[in-house]
């Protein structure tokens, strides 16, 4: 009964976080694909798109299928967590009562930040969370006295699970470094933890599906794919493991130039809290686990230095399970580290979901600007930002091809999907300033109004965009805020 109690807890709190706010730029790709109006357009979208999107190719399938069957709003789309939300509950309560030996330390690790953010986000980042969660708890099972009926299930569990989540997005594979060091601090401190018979069939299964998988991912490199991200630096670095900690709601909203200097007291506060933690709980928790989580990270800076990639905290969602777990073998001992770590958790937890400033790009609203300033006017829209969440909400950009992040023009693209169409708009985020220029001077002879959607978030490719430079050369603009957003109405003389 306290298993099922603590399931259910943890499900319903994860599940609460599912709204039906505006999707933002990721989600937006993600529904695109999700509501094609049938897998084969789904998969042939894939296969003539970005190779990365190949490498979570399951995720997109899967979020297919689901909207088949509950629809293409926001909420439907979001509760394609749901599923993994359960996983993710029923695997944790039961890794806190069979491997630590504990009611409670679940507590503690369901509010994980990084776990609670993505349970209610259109991506794969939570199923890949759930299912290293299963992967990492039958291991660990496996290394610690496990039972007749577990010996039989486990491996096969943790394998399915690996393979699984591969598909769900490749990054899962960051697991496998870690798996391996576990595997062997285990093995070192007991030569018998390891039953290898136990694994002779589900690896001999699994071996050449493996294989198939690494050709697989090795065939979509070969097409080449666009990792656009800006290069890695320490601080940047250091930012993403202090996210991947749990603290970002005491840190500003990196998706946006937010300065930093109001948030350093807080920044300081929650480090300082979150270090004594770990200290405490370093006195009673699993060295292999500590040694699996620090090859994980370790490989991660490397790669992401040697790839001159800058990586987000959300690429490290394989490796959140080590830390949980990692968490939950030093809880068990102490309950002034856990008291105090879910502390932190949980205001950082309230200010992501409730605070303002950690909201993510409001396109709905944006759009709904734009409508509404074209209404009784002689007005031409134009898109400075992802064409796909505006296409969601109504406005449907044109322009040739590539309509990035569709290898398509847009009109060929956004013609796969039942998208309501309520004005038409011009996809200008690529346009060289000369062109803008040019366009502007062509709507002014004809007397039309320009509405400019443009986005303020700070990737390079919108930070740098040409039309920042132009508009500061229009001193008669009138511009509305929304969150992520500027919306630009600049009036053409009267004729």
């Amino acid at each position: 009964m306290k298993r099922l109690l603590g399931v259910l807890a943890i499900a319903a709190g994860l599940s609460a976080t599912i709204s039906s706010e505006s999707l933002w730029t990721d989600e937006a790709f993600s529904a695109f694909l999700a509501s094609h109006r049938s897998l084969a357009a789904c998969w042939s979208t894939l296969l003539h798109g970005d190779s990365s999107d190949l490498q979570m190719v399951l995720y997109y399938l899967y979020l297919h299928l689901w909207t088949q069957l509950f629809g293409q709003s926001e909420i439907a789309l979001r509760s394609a967590n749901t599923p993994f939300i359960l996983l993710f509950a029923a695997v944790l309560v039961w890794a806190s009562q069979r491997l630590f030996q504990s009611n409670w330390v679940w507590i503690i690790a369901a509010l994980a930040p990084l776990a609670v953010l993505f349970a209610s986000d259109t991506r794969p980042y939570f199923d890949v969370i759930a299912l290293s969660l299963t992967c990492l708890t039958s291991l660990l099972i496996c290394l610690e006295r496990p039972t007749t009926r577990e010996r039989k299930i486990l491996p096969w569990l943790a394998l399915a699970s690996l393979l699984v989540g591969a598909l769900f997005h490749m990054l899962m594979l960051l697991l496998g470094l870690p798996i391996l060091v576990l595997i062997f601090a285990v093995w070192r401190n007991n030569r018998n933890a390891l039953r290898w018979l136990d694994w002779k069939w589900p690896l001999a299964v699994f071996t050449p599906l493996f294989l198939a998988l690494f050709a697989y991912f090795a065939w979509t490199f070969s097409r080449g794919a666009t990792y656009d991200y800006a290069h890695p630096d320490l601080l940047s670095m250091a930012s993403v493991l202090f996210r991947f900690a749990g603290l970002s709601g005491f840190a500003p909203n990196r998706h946006y130039d937010n300065p930093i200097r109001p948030y350093l007291g807080a920044i300081a506060v929650s480090g300082i809290v979150f270090l004594a933690a770990l200290a405490l709980l370093s006195r009673a928790w699993s060295r292999a686990l500590f040694w699996a989580l620090a090859a994980g990270i370790a490989q991660v800076l490397v790669l992401s230095f040697a790839l001159h990639q800058q990586i987000e905290f959300r690429h490290l969602s394989s490796l959140l399970p080590i830390l949980l777990l990692l968490m939950m073998s030093g809880l068990r001992r102490t309950w002034v580290a856990g008291a105090a770590l879910g502390l932190i958790w949980l205001i950082s937890d309230i200010r992501q979901l409730t605070a303002p400033e950690y909201r993510r790009e409001d396109f709905r609203a944006a759009v709904g600007q734009c409508l509404k300033l074209e209404q009784g006017r002689r007005a031409v829209i134009a898109i400075a930002a992802d064409p796909l969440a505006p296409a969601y909400y109504g406005l449907s950009p044109e322009g040739p091809a590539p309509c990035f992040p569709l290898t398509d023009s847009c009109q060929q693209g956004l013609a796969k999907v039942d998208w309501p169409r309520k004005s038409a708009a011009q996809y200008a985020l690529f346009w060289p300033e000369a062109q803008i220029k040019s366009w502007f001077r062509l709507q002014n002879r004809n007397h039309i109004d320009v509405i400019l959607l443009i986005s303020r978030s700070r990737h390079p490719l919108l930070k740098n965009s040409a039309w920042w430079p132009v508009l500061e050369t229009q001193p008669g603009a009138v511009s509305y805020q929304q969150q992520g957003f500027s919306v630009y109405l600049l009036s053409a003389p009267k004729p």
